[in-house]
């Protein structure tokens, strides 16, 4: 009886066995033997057959198994192996680190990856609980809230610090020094909200402090999906293609998709605008404040002076990027040089973003009470992680009905439990390559309920705590 209390909850379970076996000494990886020594159980799919979320059986971790076919790309390895945490990269990635006693996370972190003869490569990366920027952006503006300026703070600090490596090689808090002289920069090429991803780390446990979970309002901020990067040294025909399809290597292009996440965060509170095609341009940041919900306090002017350097001429009147413009000079100029250079990232804005942070943070102890839950962000997570439940084989798809004459033919819409049975696909596609997948009864301890939080804290957002600002270099 006390075996039946202690898991009385348990369903059917897709079980991923992992093998080495038949692949070379150097065509497999992995940071921790523990993670893949057991398999792994599937959760869910992010990306149809190509992107699977799952759990390590031996630590309980939860995991992204990226499978990159070997028509993707040309390289010998492919860009998001050798722009990587790995050892293998060509152009190494920093691993976690401790800055200023707190665990940063700043890129995608691969912990394991095989190669197949096929060509094909599996990659597996640490899953981000937190979700996409992408996401927290739709749920802010589902709701027509302002995003705390200590977030939209944090983000911009991070994102420098990304650029600063890119384009320079130095790590978080690396002051003093000159960019690396002979360093390979690197272009993301796609640096979008979708590949953003958010992190929240575990807690200690015990009792909540009164000011609420720092790690809630100012958690990690992470750049992954390396698939369209590329380094400055690389032969352009086998460059990727990048977001804007560009032939050839330029520094300025994450500059301003950076630019464009950042401005985008200071838009959520904005209605929907039906004939703006381009509204995170056509919305300058001189007016974002005019659409400030009543009771929520106006963004600062330093914030919006920041992001206002990532604009452009005309790009309010429907102008792209890759327009001109007469200058100050007279002389006609291309739009995306006005976007800030190195020099100005790393010797201005980022330094801003540091003494913001830090105070949003708080300086003095102890913090006002409620502080953090009133500029947590974390409501925004995705609401649903659960392993994927076998409901049996999926059936074959029907035969699509006769299309009468001037008619598009008639198909009946998939029920919701054959939807879910297609995604035992997404795993059996890679049989030929991995061991088949084996069901597997899956047993939970007694659920622990909370309340779900899925809305936004009420304006107003708290100012900073007392205490003043920092002056000292790089904080």
């Amino acid at each position: 009886m006390s075996t039946a209390k202690r898991l009385p909850y348990r369903h059917p379970g897709v079980y991923i066995p992992y093998t080495n076996a038949g692949i070379g000494p150097h065509d497999w990886w992995t940071s921790d033997p523990r993670i893949t020594e057991n398999g792994f159980i599937y959760v869910d799919s992010l990306g149809r057959d190509r992107v699977l979320l799952v759990q390590s059986v031996s630590t309980g971790e939860l995991f992204v198994n990226k499978i990159i076919r070997a028509t993707e790309f040309q390289t010998v390895l492919p860009a998001e192996l050798r722009i990587s945490t790995t050892p293998e990269a060509d152009c190494p990635l920093p691993t976690p680190h401790i800055v200023e006693g707190k665990l940063r996370r700043q890129f995608d972190e691969c912990v394991a990856w095989q190669w197949f003869n096929d060509g094909t490569y599996s990659m597996y990366f640490r899953y981000c609980n937190g979700g996409t920027m992408g996401g927290l952006i739709e749920k802010y503006h589902a709701h027509l809230r302002p995003v705390p300026e200590s977030f939209i703070w944090l983000a911009i600090e991070r994102f420098c610090e990304i650029i600063r490596y890119f384009h320079g090689g130095l790590i978080p808090r690396q002051y003093g020094v000159a960019p690396h002289a002979l360093w390979d920069r690197i272009s993301h090429r796609d640096f979008a909200p979708n590949n953003v991803f958010i992190h929240y780390e575990p807690t200690r446990g015990g009792r909540v402090p009164n000011a609420g979970l720092e790690m809630n309002a100012f958690p990690n901020i992470i750049i992954g999906d390396f698939g369209e990067a590329a380094l400055r040294t690389d032969n352009p025909f086998f460059m990727p293609n990048g977001v804007f399809g560009l032939p050839t290597f330029q520094l300025w292009e994450d500059v301003y998709l950076m630019g464009e996440c950042l401005r985008s965060l200071a838009q959520t509170h904005i209605p929907d605008i039906p004939a703006l095609i381009d509204p995170i341009n056509e919305n300058p940041m001189a007016t974002v404040n005019g659409h400030m919900p009543a009771g929520d306090i106006p963004y600062s002017n330093d914030l919006i002076n920041t992001l206002s350097e990532f604009e452009f001429p005309g790009g309010a009147l429907g102008a792209d990027i890759f327009g001109n413009h007469i200058n100050a000079a007279g002389v006609v100029t291309p739009n995306y040089r006005v976007m800030p250079r190195f020099n100005r990232i790393n010797n201005v804005i980022l330094p801003l973003a540091q003494r913001r942070v830090r105070r949003y943070r708080g300086i003095l102890r102890p913090r006002p009470a409620g502080y953090y839950r009133d500029i947590d962000v974390s409501w925004t997570r995705p609401p649903r992680v659960m392993p994927y439940e076998y409901l049996g084989v999926p059936a074959p798809p029907p035969p699509l009905a006769k299309a009468k004459k001037g008619k598009a033919a008639h198909k009946c819409p998939t029920p919701e439990r054959e939807q879910k049975r297609r995604k035992l696909r997404h795993v059996t596609a890679w049989h030929h390559i991995r061991p088949k997948y084996q069901v597997k009864s899956l047993q939970y301890y007694p659920i622990k309920m909370t309340d779900i939080n899925d809305v936004p804290p009420p304006a107003p957002y708290p100012p900073s705590p007392p205490g003043g600002d920092s002056t000292s270099p790089g904080e």
